[in-house]
């Protein structure tokens, strides 16, 4: 969820790159991305994309993508530089933004890492909950955030930044909650979003 969860437009073509897989498993791949796709994006559109919703599943979820005008295709890769990668580019006709991942052998056998995201080289573990946020370069940011986390119940895990350029700074932290606190990811979004030197965010 979090691979299509952090682009901040709608795209209107989507094309998945992956490595060291057979054909058969990229296309369960591609089926399970384009679902999670349009379960957002028909979540946010407005109430005439109910029934869409209702019938949404994993075998038709890229017809009905194509349906909304969303273009998704599947590139196969076989090279030893890049084994174990996926990358995704999401565009349209004035923006894109990619995410890649890989799979990396760590304590708990193998699991999947992120390795770039918006044209940044950032490692991150995933998780149950992922904050990721942009924000003007200017001290003082993450003590606001992780202030306002604390407060909701959340507890930072993981936290992986780096400078997308000299005034702007990329992160994502892997966050867990106690209790309903998942139930209030709205709430939190927007109270991080009072933070002025952010300029995006998404849980």
């Amino acid at each position: 969820r979090f691979l299509t969860g952090v682009v901040p437009f709608r795209p209107e073509n989507v094309r998945i790159t992956v490595n060291a897989i057979s054909e058969r498993q990229a296309a369960v791949l591609k089926n399970l991305l384009t679902r999670t796709l349009m379960e957002q994006i028909l979540a946010a559109d407005d109430p005439e994309s109910a029934e869409d919703r209702k019938r949404l599943a994993y075998i038709n979820a890229p017809l009905i993508a194509e349906e909304y005008g969303i273009d998704v295709l599947l590139e196969l890769e076989k090279t030893e530089r890049f084994k174990n990668s996926m990358s995704i580019v999401f565009k349209n006709e004035a923006h894109t933004f990619d995410i890649s991942g890989i799979l990396v052998h760590g304590n708990d056998g193998v699991e999947p890492r992120i390795a770039s995201i918006d044209g940044c080289r950032i490692e991150s573990q995933f998780g149950h909950l992922l904050l990721f946020y942009r924000n003007r370069n200017v001290p003082g940011v993450i003590g606001k955030v992780g202030t306002k986390l604390g407060k909701f119940g959340l507890n930072i895990d993981s936290m992986a930044n780096t400078s997308k350029s000299e005034n702007e700074a990329v992160n994502i932290l892997r966050i867990s909650c106690t209790g309903d606190t998942e139930r209030s990811i709205d709430k939190i979004e927007q109270e991080l979003r009072k933070i002025k030197s952010i300029t995006y965010l998404k849980i």
